[in-house]
């Protein structure tokens, strides 16, 4: 967890020189999940090694939440995220303030380290 993204669509864009020296890190150590906030949008993207980026920065002060190639979800509305973590599964949930839900994701994972199967839940309502 930290503030600033290392992958984002948004405003601040991805931080390619703190990427390629956390990145591998992240690997070699089986980081799942990444959160931050610094773009004030809401953000879910999977990289191409298989960890998450998650973006909550959406509770002031909106800016456009761009989409690249690993975007699974960007919205820049008010907001905020819910995450429910057990031994099993992540559950990823983004909230709008007027909406409620828009858009969930769940990695259940099939056994320690083994690999992780991302499963979409709910698409942008």
């Amino acid at each position: 967890m930290g503030h600033h993204c290392i992958r984002s669509g948004g405003a601040h864009g991805p931080q390619d020189e703190v990427a390629s020296r956390i990145e591998p890190l992240f690997q070699r150590h089986g980081v799942d999940l990444y959160v931050s906030g610094h773009d004030h949008d809401l953000q879910l993207l999977c990289t191409e090694s298989g960890w998450l980026q998650l973006v909550s920065g959406a509770g002031s002060c909106l800016r456009n939440a761009g989409w690249t190639q690993d975007t699974l979800f960007a919205e820049a509305k008010p907001g905020f995220v819910s995450l429910l973590i057990t031994s099993e599964e992540l559950r990823i949930e983004f909230f709008a303030t007027t909406e409620g839900l828009v858009h969930a994701h769940a990695v259940r994972k099939t056994s320690a380290r083994a690999g992780a199967e991302l499963e979409p839940m709910v698409r942008n309502s």
